[in-house]
């Protein structure tokens, strides 16, 4: 008999995104080898567009409020002092892609606020090739017909791919229908989408050579539902682990590692895995940093938790916290009230290592009010603030709660819209008192910092300083500007 896989050849594409700032984990090639090796019957080749090329551009019609704020501001607490593109379509070698000649072209897209990338990628790919283009992530599990219909590719995939990816690939290699596969849109049929259904994987990392950074995701899916959240979307709501000993093959390939970071979303709720994990860690590189950058659930860091940690080399906690508003919470299924939270915290603080605490500013019922009272909150406590401007993903439950009219065509990258309940205005001087709050906060600062700080506190505005020592004042909202200084800096003087 025939082996129909013996000449199938599938070439792999991150794609370009536009915003003011790069993650490490954001469009890592790491997922490109990551799916090459799951589809490991075929050949295959990876192309990495997004690395070495950074490239300052012009906002975004949509993104056009954000221009009066974008300044070269040399203080810590400075907004963006530029837009980027990150990567081009181009940025890969030609001639082997000629050579390769794929039959498939898959792209994995990180993010709904990043289509246009993935759509210029598709575009220019098209020109060269007439591949079957397959695409799948995070960006297409939220909103998979929308993908179909303004993106020109021929598949897309939902959800974790391992459940139906190689499926789909030797299906179409033997030119067999696909209409049945669960998770795989076309134009001509929208499937039912099943993400509860039993698959393996393996452990995902990528690794840093500069710092020597392993980042990994050992886990899928939550068995929470919180309204505003997209992991359902793309994981399903089952918690599944990967094999230790996979994990213990993934350490084997680094000789040295000074980081380990987690990007799992929860990690800790399986106390018996999550120390299992850790023990794994202290074997092969015993003096490495541990972190958890995406968050830990702190409902999870019950005492002895915590006090067992203290035996691991943990670098910071990143703590996700949503708003200091119970009613908030409550509506969006968080689990837990602002009073469990401030026990927890305080343990957490207790323990002697940096915090960081994420909230959300603008969710659906939100208020200004409530988020000055959050920022209020987590000033009185000694974290550093992290905030998440609010912004939208199709699919998700509080989609329901947003009226139509407010939705934005495009969710752009880092956006401050408003959906109807918080002005943009509101959004950027919230994210900048956040900043200027973290300024006072760090230790080690610059002098252009510590002078800024100053004059802003004795003129009870925030005030920037820009390359030539010049000063001027962010135009924020007057009011919460001053809301701020009179009742959260209140008369302290900056030394």
């Amino acid at each position: 008999m025939k082996d129909f896989r013996r000449n199938m050849r599938v070439a792999l594409f991150n794609h370009p995104f536009n915003d003011f700032y790069k993650s490490p984990s954001r469009m890592s090639s790491g997922i490109l080898s990551y799916l090459a090796h799951m589809i490991g019957n075929y050949e295959s080749i990876c192309f990495d567009v997004v690395k070495h090329i950074v490239t300052p551009i012009d906002l975004p019609d949509e993104l056009s409020y954000i221009a009066p704020h974008i300044c070269d501001d040399i203080t810590d607490y400075s907004f963006f002092r530029s837009y980027f593109r990150f990567g081009a379509v181009h940025n890969f070698n030609h001639k082997d892609f000629k050579v390769f000649s794929p039959d498939v072209i898959l792209i994995t897209t990180f993010a709904f606020c990043y289509a246009d990338g993935l759509k210029d990628q598709i575009e220019y790919l098209r020109k060269l090739s007439g591949a079957v283009i397959i695409i799948g992530g995070s960006g297409v599990s939220s909103n998979p017909q929308w993908y179909i219909e303004n993106v020109r590719s021929d598949f897309c995939v939902v959800g974790p791919a391992e459940i139906v990816l190689p499926e789909l690939i030797e299906r179409i290699n033997r030119g067999v229908g696909t209409e049945d596969l669960v998770n795989v849109f076309s134009s001509a049929h929208m499937c039912k989408v099943d993400l509860n259904k039993n698959y393996n994987f393996k452990p995902y990392y990528s690794f840093n050579k500069r710092n020597k950074t392993l980042q990994l995701q050992l886990t899928r899916g939550c068995p929470k539902k919180c309204q505003y959240c997209s992991i359902g979307l793309t994981a399903g709501n089952k918690f599944r682990k990967s094999n230790p000993d996979d994990i213990e093959n993934v350490f084997k390939l680094f000789p040295t590692i000074k980081r380990v970071d987690f990007e799992d979303d929860n990690l800790s709720c399986d106390s018996k895995y999550f120390f299992n994990v850790l023990d794994i860690v202290r074997k092969y590189c015993p003096d490495a940093l541990i972190s958890f950058e995406n968050g830990i659930d702190f409902t999870t860091l019950t005492d002895d938790v915590l006090e067992r940690l203290q035996n691991y080399t943990i670098l910071q906690y990143n703590i996700s916290f949503t708003s200091a508003e119970n009613s908030i919470l409550d509506t969006h299924h968080r689990g837990y009230t602002v009073d469990q939270f401030e026990v927890s915290i305080r343990k957490i603080i207790k323990t002697g290592k940096p915090v960081i605490v994420y909230f959300i500013a603008g969710l659906p019922g939100d208020t200004a009010g409530n988020i000055f009272n959050t920022i209020k909150y987590l000033f009185s406590l000694d974290v550093i603030i992290g905030i998440s401007p609010f912004y939208a993903v199709p699919g998700t439950k509080v989609i329901e709660n947003i009226k139509e009219s407010n939705k934005p065509f495009m969710t752009s990258a880092m956006s401050f819209n408003g959906y109807g309940v918080i002005s943009e205005l509101e959004k950027i001087t919230f994210f900048m008192l956040t900043r200027f709050i973290n300024a006072m906060k760090k230790s080690n600062k610059n002098e252009f910092t510590v002078l800024g700080l100053k004059k802003s506190i004795e003129e009870k505005k925030i005030i920037g300083i820009l390359n030539d020592g010049s000063t001027f004042e962010y135009q924020l909202d007057s009011g919460l500007v001053k809301q701020f200084f009179d009742e959260i800096i209140g008369g302290v003087l900056y030394e």
